[in-house]
């Protein structure tokens, strides 16, 4: 036999409370979840943020390393040929004699 007892009236309100309650749980459960992803995307965001400084900052050092490396190309040469030319008068000045 089966039980149809209804839940007394004085009742009612706490039963309703305990189904209130379980969907904020999962309300909050869901919420906590969704805040956990928001705040991995922003860190991602955040380390894609700072990847892209860093890259600006060595592309920044590569480029004065190349400068310095150009000018001392320019220079070497300068002192190449300045060499090349002491050497040429130096000649020119062996075979006057």
């Amino acid at each position: 036999m089966s039980s149809t007892r209804k839940t007394p009236e004085h009742l009612q309100s706490a039963k309703n409370l305990r189904g209130v309650a379980g969907v904020v749980g999962a309300a909050e459960a869901v919420g906590a979840a969704v805040a956990s992803e928001v705040a991995e995307a922003v860190e991602a965001a955040e380390a894609v943020e700072a990847a892209e400084v860093v890259e600006a900052a060595l592309v920044a050092v590569v480029a004065a390393l190349v400068a310095e490396d150009a000018e001392a190309a320019a220079l070497a040469a300068e002192v190449a040929e300045a060499a090349a030319a002491e050497d040429a008068a130096r000649l020119a000045g062996c075979g006057s004699s």
